[in-house]
């Protein structure tokens, strides 16, 4: 069974949308930010302060290259994680790559009170020039783009089991 890998901005809801896809189609499930950080006993933010972007990034294409291909996973990346050297040709080859889109509005709301984000901050003129340089990575790695605006992660789960059922 192909892996299914959720790629998208900070604050799309790869993470929590994960945990859920992972209980509901019986499949294990990595995140590659909460391993990294399980790796480094520390924090994503941790490891920005402490060590730079650089530092991270390379942690995360470690966390890439061990991803098995086609072994029924259910795979969170990062919000960089394609961006990175050949990252997104490493990441095409792993399964399904689903993107998650969020508007700029829809990630301010979903990251209002998270505080933690090392590359966004919660700014506004942050997430906008992210997002804009980031789409057309994001959309050439994938095979499928998800409009995750105005939707719960059960909507968006609901739409992924159809999109599932049809492969």
């Amino acid at each position: 069974m192909k892996n299914i890998i959720l790629i998208g901005m900070p604050g799309c809801g790869k993470s929590s949308l994960a945990k859920i896809l992972a209980q509901k189609f019986s499949m294990n499930l990595i995140d590659t930010d909460k391993q990294i950080e399980n790796d480094e006993n520390k924090s994503i933010s941790k490891i920005f302060s402490d060590n730079g972007e650089k530092y991270f990034r390379e942690l995360e294409r470690q966390a890439i290259k061990k991803i098995p291909i086609n072994k029924n996973l259910i795979v969170a990346l990062g919000g960089g994680a394609p961006i990175y050297k050949d990252n997104a040709k490493i990441i095409k080859n792993l399964g399904t790559v689903i993107y998650l889109f969020c508007s700029e509005k829809t990630i301010l709301k979903n990251l209002s009170s998270d505080y933690k984000r090392p590359v966004i901050q919660n700014k506004p003129a942050q997430i906008k020039n992210l997002l804009a340089k980031r789409n057309l990575i994001y959309l050439n790695c994938c095979n499928f783009v998800l409009n995750c605006n105005d939707k719960s992660l059960n909507e968006i789960a609901e739409k992924l089991s159809m999109l599932r059922s049809k492969q």
